[in-house]
Parts: structure tokens; C-alpha cells; sequence
């Protein structure tokens, strides 16, 4: 039998099954069979001893490979959440520096707008050494700080997003970022607002710029009061305990300073407030919107008991936070400038965090509540007053005359961006030669000496019948002198008139016209109404002008803008003033001026005329011989 050489010899043919043959010796071998034989009985007894270590320490390593694959998962999440934080935080990071670049830009833009308004302004401020500057470009400066106010409102709008992020989740970059755009933005409001009281103060302004200027400045304020909530919201990241709910009543639109007549509901010149809260303010139930009427002065006593405003409650709309009043005084204030405030309570949050919040406005500007149309001329001249001197003595030309136009329009009750016929710059020229020596300034007794001639024509124009119409369509001229009068009937026909207020006699008209009489020195007379000429309850200048036989063609002025120069039309009496005239059933005073008693040059007459009371001698300039003004001799205001 062949061998197999080695230390462990290889299976024969002739090994026993499952045996292995060894080289050794037969003791050794039977030595290493009884091993075998024992190694079998060991496992007959335990037959899953050595399956079930190795399955214990197969598991053991899946066990191991699994926590360690499980590790390694682990910390992939870890590494790609922190490189997803780091990235949103460097993205934050860009986008806050990209907002703080936008916003340091929009107030460049701004602080450049602002310096342009108050370069023109410096430019009016110099040319109004001449005193003839009238709103050189201020269409032009309102453009600018409309164009911002835009920008500025946009940002505003934006920041409820960020405020509220910021609200949520506080951190200091961002919190330094916003706190400083909010400061930023209300600075630019500040210096556009100051922008805009440089122009009215040294600028003549246009009607529309006029009413322009007050909606910027009410939209402007408007802003102020948000930015100033959300500032006081962001706070409260650094003071937890608020002193205040951040929430506002802000009265939007109003249409005072103006004199009310009692019982006679606003209208068209409704008041606006509106609710503003901060980003995160939750309003969830709203009260109706009440409204009171306070004093201006402490001293001032009640005009009277019981309920001063008619329906001084209604409902806010929740969704818009608006609500228009269209007010009805039902008692006088005594010739007392007064004002109105508004409150609502609120709810703030819900369930357990409920809080309930009282939230009032402002005062609103004031008015005076009349009960007779007696009182107007008087409660007008006090609210002007108050408006330009309560603070001060005296106020620049063009303050004065801005607020003379506006009131003016409104007095007249005209559209104030599209008035029929406003103060001219020809109107005011007028005033600032008469009254006031083409002054700079106006003081406090300069306006009350103008207001007691020019309150009684405003007063004219307001009430009595057919005036006001007669103005707006240029029958009536007006604010003119008699030498600019004799100057425009020069080269008319004889008939031609035109109908001024006298500048002696407050509040009363005088007729320049021209005569072809031979006996007269002058071709050009001036007449000036007397009381019984219109004194009849349903005898109006119109009518009176129809009975006057010398008085044939009007001319009709009209001025293109508050620039325009005037133009002239001859118009038939009859063609332009028959639709004002009196339906009479009795036959009218044909010829109620009787030329032929105009023989005195002196102005004093020597016979009665058809319209002349008995005992009271007519004249063309002046009321008779019983001493009344004489027109012809009226000197310039003084």
C-alpha cells in the first residue's frame, strides 16, 4: 500500500468512511480515534452546542456591522442637517445684508429726493426776494417726494413679512437689521414731511399741488404711525412686558380746519379712521367705533347739553379695519373751535392669552359749529387764525396765501383739485400790494385787518343768491382796483361795465362803466351799490343790473389757470344774466339808474332816480348827499 509523505496524510481508497488515515503509528492513531469518538459523544449530547456559537457570534458581528452602518447614517444626517443650516443661515445672512444694501439705497434715493425739495425750495426762497414767485417746478418737487413715498410704503408693506419671522424666531442679526431699516424709514418720513413744509412756506402752489401736498402729508403721517407700531412691536423682543398693545385709531381723512353748520350732515368731506396694529397683533373681535366731540381749550364752556353728535356709533369693517363717518353736528359751539376723537375696544388674541384693549385717536383738527350763516365770516377768520398764529406772530407770504386759496376753494364750494375758479395769481397780487405793502411775512394784524374787508366778501360769495355763480363763470371780476378797472373799460364801448368789490365799502360791489354822456368830464364812472339796491327779498344784483339802461355789456373775464392772464368778452347783459333774473308778475323799473342826475363832477347829485328812496338823492359813485362813501374818491386801502 502506497503512503502519502507529509504531516497530515491525505484520504485513501481504502480510509474508512468517514475516517482519515495518519501516518503515525496504530497507537497514535487509536489515540486520535478515541478523541474523535469522544468529540462525537460530546456532541451527541450537545448536537447544537457548537451551531448555536457560532450563530451567537454571527449575530454578534451582524449586530456590530449594523450599529456601525446605523453610526455612519447617523452622522451623514448630522453632517448634511448641519451643511443645510449652515447654508440657510449663510442665505439668511445674504438676503439681511441684501435688504440692509436695498434699504441703504432707497434712503440714498430718498436723502436725494429730500435734497432735491429742499434745493427748490432754497431756489424759491431766493427768487422770492422779487415777491412775485409763483410755484416755480413745485409740480415737479411733489413728483419727487410722491415718487419715494411710493418706495418708502413698499418697504413698509414688506416688513409685516420679516417682522413677523423675526417675531417668531428672534435672533440679533436679524433683529439689529430691522430695528435699524425702521429707524431709517421713519427719519426719511421726517425729512420728506419737513420737505413738504418747505414748499408751502416758500412756494406758490396750483390748487391740485395744493391738494397734493395735504395727501402726501396725510399718507406720510399715516406710515409714520405703522412704522412707529412695528418699532414698538420689535421692541418687545428685549422688554417682554409691553406698557401698550402696539395698535393705533388713526384718523386717515378729515376735511377740516372748516366752519359746520348745525344740523347739516358732511357729506362729500367725510372723516376716515383707521385701525393699525402691529405684524403680530391677532385682532379678533371689534366694538362699534365711537366718537366724541372735545374741546380745544380747557376754558371753553359747553355749547350745550345732551347728545352732540347724531349717530355717534357705527361698526368698523373688519376686514379692511376702516370706517367712514358722515358726521351731524346737532348743537352750535359758541363761536369755539372744537374737535372730534374716536375709540373702539378690541380683542387681542384668543383663548386663554385674550386680552381686551381700549384704542383712541388723536384729536382731529378743528371746526366751529355754527347755528346762523350770520356766524361764518367770524368763525372762518378764527380757524385761519388759529391755523397760521397759534404758534407764532407772523408766517411767510406763501403760507399765508396757500392757506388763503385753500380755504377760499372750500369756502366757495369748489372741487379743490378742479376748482371753476380759484384765487388767480393776479387775485393775490391784488391783496399783496392792498394789504399788505408786498410784505414777506405776514403778521397777526395784517391778516385781522385784511380779514374784516375780505371775510364780508368771501361771506357774499358764499350765501347770498346767485353771487357764487356769477363769480365762478367771471360776470363777477372781483378782486381788481378801480384804476385796473378804468384801465380795462379804456377802450370799450359806452355800456361796457364791469362788476369789483369795493375796496371802501367790505363786502359790497362797485360798477365800473363806461358813458358816451358829453356832459361829464370822463367817459368812465363807477357806481356803488347801495343797500336798497338789492334790499327786497327777491331783488338780486341780477336784477338790479337788468334795470339799469346805462349798464349794457358785461365783459365776462376768464384766466386760463391760476396763471393765466385775463381775457375779456363783451357779453349782452341780457344774453348772460337772464337766467339769475326774479320771475316778476308786476312790470319791472325799466330805468332804476337815471343817468341824467349824474351833473355834479363832485359825485353829489341834484335829482332822485327811479330806484333813489324818497329824500335820498341818487349818484353814479356814491349813495347821495347824505355823506355815504363816494366811490369815485376811493383811495387805496390803508
Amino acid at each position: 500500500m502506497s503512503q502519502s509523505s507529509g504531516y497530515f496524510g491525505l484520504l485513501t481508497p481504502n480510509t474508512p468512511a468517514g475516517g482519515i488515515a495518519f501516518p503515525f503509528g496504530q497507537q497514535q492513531q487509536q489515540q486520535l480515534q478515541q478523541q474523535q469518538l469522544a468529540f462525537a459523544r460530546a456532541m451527541q449530547t450537545s448536537p447544537n452546542g457548537f451551531t448555536n456559537t457560532f450563530d451567537m457570534t454571527a449575530q454578534q458581528a451582524q449586530a456590530h456591522a449594523q450599529a456601525e452602518a446605523h453610526a455612519q447614517a447617523a452622522q451623514a444626517h448630522a453632517q448634511a442637517q448641519a451643511q443645510q443650516a449652515q447654508a440657510q443661515a449663510q442665505a439668511q445672512r445674504q438676503a439681511h445684508v441684501q435688504a440692509h444694501l436695498q434699504a441703504q439705497h432707497q434712503a440714498a434715493q430718498q436723502a436725494q429726493a429730500t435734497a432735491h425739495a429742499q434745493a427748490h425750495a432754497a431756489a424759491v426762497a431766493a427768487a422770492a426776494a422779487t415777491g412775485r414767485v409763483t410755484h416755480p417746478n413745485s409740480n415737479q418737487a411733489l413728483n419727487d417726494v410722491n415718487q419715494f413715498y411710493t418706495q418708502t410704503k413698499h418697504s413698509i408693506d414688506k416688513m409685516r413679512n420679516v417682522q413677523k419671522a423675526v417675531m417668531l424666531n428672534p435672533q440679533k442679526a436679524p433683529f439689529d437689521i430691522l430695528d435699524a431699516e425702521q429707524s431709517q424709514l421713519m427719519r426719511v418720513i421726517d425729512q420728506l414731511m419737513r420737505a413738504l413744509s418747505d414748499l408751502w412756506r416758500t412756494a406758490l402752489l396750483t390748487p391740485p399741488d395744493i391738494h397734493r401736498l395735504h395727501f402726501l402729508q396725510q399718507e406720510l403721517k399715516l406710515s409714520h404711525h405703522q412704522l412707529e407700531l412695528y418699532h414698538q412691536e420689535l421692541q418687545l423682543i428685549t422688554q417682554p412686558q409691553p406698557p401698550r398693545v402696539p395698535a393705533a385709531l388713526v384718523i386717515v381723512e378729515q376735511p377740516f380746519p372748516m366752519v359746520v353748520t348745525k344740523g347739516k350732515q358732511l357729506d362729500e368731506d367725510g372723516v376716515v379712521v383707521m385701525l393699525l396694529g402691529g405684524a403680530n397683533v391677532d385682532f379678533t373681535h371689534f366694538s362699534k367705533v365711537k366718537v366724541a366731540m372735545v374741546q380745544e381749550t380747557p376754558q371753553a364752556k359747553a355749547s350745550a347739553t345732551g347728545k352732540a353728535i347724531e349717530n355717534d356709533s357705527q361698526p368698523i369693517d373688519a376686514y379692511r379695519r376702516l370706517s367712514r363717518w358722515h358726521l351731524k353736528f346737532l348743537n352750535g359751539t359758541r363761536k369755539n373751535a372744537v374737535g372730534v376723537r374716536f375709540g373702539i375696544q378690541v380683542n387681542v388674541g384668543s383663548g386663554i392669552n385674550t386680552q381686551s384693549v381700549t384704542v383712541e385717536s388723536e384729536n382731529s383738527l378743528p371746526f366751529i359749529v355754527i347755528t346762523n350763516e350770520c356766524q361764518w365770516e367770524e368763525s372762518e377768520g378764527a380757524l385761519i387764525r388759529k391755523e397760521l398764529f397759534s404758534e407764532q406772530n407772523e408766517v411767510p407770504w406763501f403760507a399765508f396765501a396757500n392757506t388763503l386759496q385753500r380755504h377760499f376753494i372750500r369756502a366757495t364750494r369748489q372741487d379743490p383739485q378742479r376748482p371753476s375758479r380759484c384765487l388767480s395769481t393776479m387775485d393775490l397780487d391784488y391783496f399783496h400790494d392792498k394789504f399788505f405793502g408786498r410784505s414777506m411775512s405776514v403778521t397777526a394784524k395784517a391778516f385781522e385787518q385784511f380779514w374784516a374787508w375780505f371775510g364780508k366778501c368771501i361771506q357774499k360769495l358764499r350765501y347770498q343768491r346767485h353771487i357764487g355763480p356769477a363769480w365762478s363763470s367771471g360776470l363777477i371780476h372781483g378782486f381788481v382796483s378801480r384804476q385796473a378797472v378804468d384801465i380795462i373799460l379804456r377802450d370799450e364801448e359806452p355800456g361796457a361795465f364791469v362788476v369789483r368789490f369795493s375796496e371802501r365799502d367790505a363786502g359790497n360791489f362797485s360798477i365800473g362803466y363806461k358813458t358816451d354822456d358829453p356832459s361829464l368830464d370822463t367817459n368812465l364812472r363807477h357806481y356803488l351799490l347801495k343797500p336798497s339796491d338789492t334790499a327786497a327779498s327777491k331783488r338780486t344784483l341780477p336784477d338790479f343790473l337788468a334795470e339799469q339802461t346805462m349798464f349794457t355789456y358785461v365783459l365776462c373775464v376768464t384766466i386760463e389757470g391760476m396763471d393765466g392772464v385775463p381775457q375779456y368778452r363783451r357779453m349782452p347783459k341780457d344774453a348772460v344774466f337772464e337766467p339769475y333774473y326774479s320771475k316778476r308778475t308786476g312790470p319791472s323799473v325799466v330805468n332804476g339808474y337815471d343817468d341824467t342826475v349824474i351833473t355834479n363832477r363832485n359825485g353829489h347829485t341834484g335829482g332822485t332816480g327811479a330806484n333813489s328812496r324818497a329824500g335820498t338823492p341818487a349818484s353814479a359813485d356814491g349813495e347821495g348827499d347824505n355823506g355815504a362813501i363816494n366811490e369815485e374818491d376811493d383811495a387805496d386801502y390803508s
